[in-house]
């Protein structure tokens, strides 16, 4: 039943074991973080499509938009946006941060609503 009702609300496997736990049941999805080998085919595949992105900047970001890992190109830029932290969205509304040389700005900005919004419900 939990499993049923969390497939329904579309609730993030991350959370669902959260509600098996509570329920008294173990948890259903296993969780790693990145840096686990038994990820490291998951890591080379994510740098693989950043290193190919070039020589356009790109990032990975986890659900609360820390940048874990960037191309060379968007190393190289991050001093002129005068990135200062770990996270994606104070660099981009920054007012000399990279908002205006990010083409797609209006994407970028709804998924960053969208994610806020996700985020509040789950607290």
């Amino acid at each position: 039943m939990i499993l049923q009702i969390s497939e329904t609300l579309q609730v993030p496997l991350r959370e669902r074991n959260v509600g098996l736990l509570a329920g008294g049941f173990a948890p259903g999805y296993p969780a790693r973080p990145l840096e686990d080998p038994q990820m490291s085919w998951l890591l080379f595949a994510v740098q693989k499509m950043l290193t190919n992105h070039e020589p356009f900047p790109a990032v990975a970001i986890d659900r609360a938009w820390n940048i874990r890992l960037a191309n060379a190109c968007f190393e190289r830029l991050t001093p002129l946006w005068g990135a200062r932290n770990s996270i994606l969205l104070p660099l981009f509304f920054h007012p000399r941060g990279m908002r205006p040389d990010v083409v797609n700005r209006p994407a970028l900005a709804c998924r960053a609503q969208r994610d806020a919004e996700a985020a509040a419900r789950r607290t």
